[in-house]
């Protein structure tokens, strides 16, 4: 199967997971957004694969007037990371104010950007007008979290991928845009239109942005999210089929340059449905309100565009393999557990490359690479083979008292990861305490290496560097519904040999 998979349900021991069955010749696994089958004993699901997806775990509604908010957030370009706060007021009836933490991951090249839920291109024909074809990952559908009594019953709804396209036309301060997607996958939810505009009120370190739009949704879209098929009704919610609507949202975010690098950023936003959502037996009926908070590390678009052109790039070849459950990412790296998990042995081997975006931060003896990593992961007998695609900044920090004489390099790597199927050392341990599971975690990597020159006594290898390293996806405590909710992952201890081209 291809494709978004259908949304989450709930197993008997409170597991939530993803997809179609699929025969598994060994331990079973429990796979994200799969209908469950059963549980061993040892924890171990016996569900289902399911094929690549982004689709949420546990969500509610996108944030109102979410345009203005990435294009905000995205400023001044570059790459950074942060992280958002928000509070909104569930459009599900009886499920009250929901909070998430969503992670920023932010990358503005000359054609390529990464803006935490979208991927994609970006072409500017002439000035002033931009075109933006991306993937995105729809924070949107039923609280599986904590459903409230009138989603009782009814089959999960998730929300997806959408393949999207958006033209923006700047003039002066002011911006408008028009948005179209269409939800992807067997299960498409429908096709939304939407307009809308900002300016932009600039005092010293400050910037208010008014934002307002109007967006179209399909009926086979209110119908996913909003509708009651005959077949889930009860006398309390009977069978509902909306139509078509225009949703209409109002917001005023700002911004605050705190320093050359960092930015605070919020604000609060009310969305209006339309009325054929609202008349749904499971809708709110009244305004959605929310308020959002976050701050953002940004490293300057022109640093970086200058940087990027002018270095080599860093080509990394790793190795490595699971670690036991109990050996969390603090314990790796402090060197506390290294004990290799035999009892399912999982290994891993894969090729990352980068490119220098800073050299000596600050005057630091610090630089910031920037790396997109393909990792192969040897999962049988338990699941099929999959694939693992991370992009993140890792800083590295040379300035330990022998580096002189053996250049030494401490790295802290942060960013997103999508790997298909699910890890099976995920998957394992992940069932085993009746968590959830997502294709889409976190993506966490500490390392230190040293230069095999220096230690070979051989200066022409000087840059070329052999070191240990965690490669560790998670989901933030299970708080973000942009990483499906997720309370734990997966830690691989990792040899790697890195050079430059």
């Amino acid at each position: 199967m291809t494709g978004v998979e259908t949304g989450p349900t709930r197993s008997r021991v409170g597991c939530l997971q993803v997809g179609e069955p699929a025969r598994v010749p060994r331990p079973p696994l429990a796979i994200v957004l799969a209908p469950s089958r059963s549980l061993s004993r040892n924890g171990r699901a016996r569900c289902a694969t399911a094929a690549l997806c982004l689709a949420p775990l546990a969500a509610d509604a996108q944030i109102a007037n979410s345009e203005a908010l990435v294009d905000l957030v995205a400023r001044p370009g570059g790459a950074g990371v942060g992280v958002l706060f928000s509070s909104e007021r569930s459009p599900y009836r009886g499920a009250g104010q929901r909070s998430d933490v969503q992670p920023v991951y932010l990358y503005e090249g000359a054609r390529f950007f990464l803006r935490s839920d979208r991927v994609g291109l970006k072409f500017v024909p002439f000035e002033g007008l931009r075109l933006e074809t991306y993937l995105r990952r729809r924070i949107e559908g039923f609280p599986f979290d904590d459903p409230p009594p009138s989603l009782q019953g009814m089959k999960p709804r998730d929300g997806g991928v959408d393949l999207g396209l958006t033209w923006r036309l700047h003039a002066g301060v002011g911006q408008a845009y028009v948005s179209a997607t269409q939800n992807l996958g067997h299960q498409a939810r429908g096709q939304e239109l939407s307009l809308g505009a900002h300016t932009d009120w600039a005092a010293g370190r400050w910037i208010l942005r008014p934002a307002a739009s109007v967006t179209w949704r399909s009926s086979r879209s209110n119908d996913f999210y909003v509708g009651v098929p005959p077949d889930q009704a009860t006398p309390e919610r009977p069978a509902y089929e909306p139509a078509a609507g225009v949703d209409v949202s109002t917001g005023l975010f700002v911004s605050y340059q705190l320093t050359q690098a960092w930015r605070l950023v919020g604000g609060v936003n009310a969305t209006r449905y339309s009325s054929t959502v609202r008349a749904s037996p499971i809708a709110e009926p009244g305004t959605q309100l929310g308020v959002v908070a976050g701050a953002t590390y940004s490293l300057g678009a022109d640093q970086v565009r200058q940087q990027v052109a002018t270095s080599p790039t860093w080509v990394r070849l790793l190795y490595g393999r699971a670690a036991e459950d109990r050996c969390d990412i603090v314990l790796i790296a402090t060197l506390r557990c290294t004990t290799i998990n035999d009892v399912a042995p999982t290994e891993i081997i894969g090729v990352t490359l980068g490119k220098t975006l800073v050299e000596n931060l600050n005057d630091w003896p610090l630089d910031i690479v920037g790396y997109a990593g393909l990792i192969v992961h040897h999962d049988r007998p338990f699941q099929r083979d999959g694939a693992e695609l991370n992009l993140f900044l890792k800083a590295f920090f040379r300035g330990l008292p022998w580096s002189d004489r053996v250049l030494t390099r401490l790295g802290f790597g942060w960013g997103i990861s999508l790997a298909d199927p699910v890890p099976y050392a995920e998957v394992a341990e992940q069932a085993s305490r009746e968590r959830l599971v997502s294709r889409l975690l976190n993506y966490i990597e500490p390392s230190i290496d040293v230069s095999l020159g220096d230690l070979a006594g051989k200066p022409e290898w000087k840059q070329t560097f052999v070191g240990l390293s965690v490669t560790h996806r998670s989901g933030m405590f299970g708080n973000s519904q942009l990483l499906g909710k997720v309370d734990g992952g997966s830690n691989y201890i990792t040899l790697y040999l890195e050079h430059p081209f």
